[in-house]
């Protein structure tokens, strides 16, 4: 049963079938263990997962050596064999993202990922865009305004779920742009079971989603355990990256509202 939270993620859909649907970067991770033909966090793989049922897409932001927040992952990007930091490069420089299949495509910025998103999507949220901060409080400061000056430009500021593994980014976030839905990535046990215990706390959090890692190591009992208190709070748990339909199934039957997945079109086979 998806949560209150979930249900507002997903006013205007024309159907809604089991949890929320997200492409991961896309249509997922395009390394050299995956045939995936579309390469990661461009604008082919976004248009794609829409195409193949996701109900929104997640991407991967950061700042390029202009200040532009770019649709990429890493925090280094490899030109002429060397590892260059991104915000040392300006994205008109990046090399193209190639999939293991051999297409390309260039790297885009988050201003051409939000427009295309809003074309294509149905939901009222259609992207998750997650801030890549590598827990720099300069970078932070920089990252955040400048996202959510691109989303005021764009009117999409109902339109995304802002989200990090930084819980000090999503706090400056907040701080900047109250009342905007955000995400916590519970990435590593060790930093954030803290962080996740205190947004299912007694006290109020600005936090409307908590997104667990897949491998986090959880026993059935904590999920229940989450999950009960999740909803206690009103606040939406999802889980990435969830590739399988056997494991769809799992984690839809254990209640989770929303899977992220490399696999769209496999997920949306699963429940449709």
């Amino acid at each position: 049963m998806l949560t209150a939270c979930a249900h507002l993620m997903l006013a205007g859909c024309i159907a809604v079938s089991g949890p929320i649907i997200v492409g991961h970067r896309g249509t997922g991770a395009s390394g050299p263990r995956r045939d995936n033909p579309y390469p990661e966090n461009t604008l082919p793989s976004i248009r794609r997962a829409f195409c193949e049922g996701a109900d929104l897409v997640e991407i991967d932001v950061r700042l390029d050596g202009c200040g532009i927040p770019i649709v990429w992952h890493d925090k280094e990007v490899t030109i002429n064999g060397r590892e260059v930091p991104v915000r040392e490069v300006s994205y008109h420089d990046m090399p193209p993202v190639e999939a293991a299949t051999g297409m390309r495509a260039r790297v885009p910025t988050l201003c051409e990922a939000v427009q295309l998103a809003l074309c294509l999507g149905c939901c009222h949220k259609v992207l998750i865009v997650e801030l890549k901060t590598d827990d720099d409080a300069c970078h932070r400061r920089c990252l955040v305004p400048a996202v959510l000056n691109v989303l005021r430009n764009h009117d999409a500021l109902d339109r995304v779920m802002i989200a990090s593994a930084d819980p000090e980014a999503l706090r400056l976030v907040e701080r900047q742009e109250p009342g905007i839905t955000t995400g916590f990535f519970a990435q590593l046990p060790a930093q954030a079971w803290p962080t996740v215990w205190q947004m299912l706390g007694p006290d109020p959090t600005p936090i409307d989603w908590i997104l667990l890692r897949q491998r986090f190591g959880l026993t059935a009992f904590s999920q229940q355990r989450i999950l009960l208190k999740a909803r206690d709070k009103g606040i939406g748990v999802g889980v990435w990256t969830v590739d399988h339909p056997i494991a769809m199934r799992y984690f839809a039957a254990r209640g989770f509202d929303m899977l992220i997945t490399d696999e769209p079109d496999v997920a949306r086979r699963t429940f449709d």
